[in-house]
């Protein structure tokens, strides 16, 4: 998932592995880019699951369109229920609210994640995209 790229600690786990594999010395630290990112990473990980949300709507303002479309039902019912499906009904209610949840995490995507094509350091992070899918799964609560 890249997180060697977003937290000291993988970053080093990672280097260590990969030393450790090849029966060789331990890689250099990680490039400047990387070194930045991780500070962002881990700076951001400090504040509340608020000020997080808050920051992300900051640096990209159409999270909050999203989160609008999903106040709006707009993909549906994507919360999740506990236990397996056992009527036709309930089967179908799940892969409706599984095609809402795609859509929901492609658009997301787009925004956010290493899939982005924003050039910040944190939006570009698979953590900005885990921090926003989970305020989004829980608007649509």
């Amino acid at each position: 998932m890249g997180l060697h790229r977003e937290l000291a600690r993988a970053n080093l786990t990672n280097r260590l592995l990969r030393a450790a594999l090849r029966g060789d010395t331990v890689p250099a630290a990680t490039t400047e880019r990387d070194r930045k990112r991780i500070e962002a990473v881990e700076g951001f990980n400090a504040e509340g699951r608020v000020e997080q949300w808050a920051h992300l709507t900051r640096l990209q303002p159409g999270l909050l369109e999203l989160a609008a479309d999903v106040r709006a039902g707009r993909f549906g019912e994507i919360t999740t229920r506990d236990g397996p499906p056992f009527t036709s009904e309930e089967t179908q209610q799940l892969l409706n609210r599984a095609s809402g949840l795609e859509e929901l995490r492609s658009r997301l995507a787009t925004l956010v994640g290493p899939s982005c094509a924003h050039e910040d350091l944190l939006l570009g992070s698979q953590r900005a995209l885990a921090v926003a899918n989970a305020h989004l799964l829980r608007t649509a609560a």
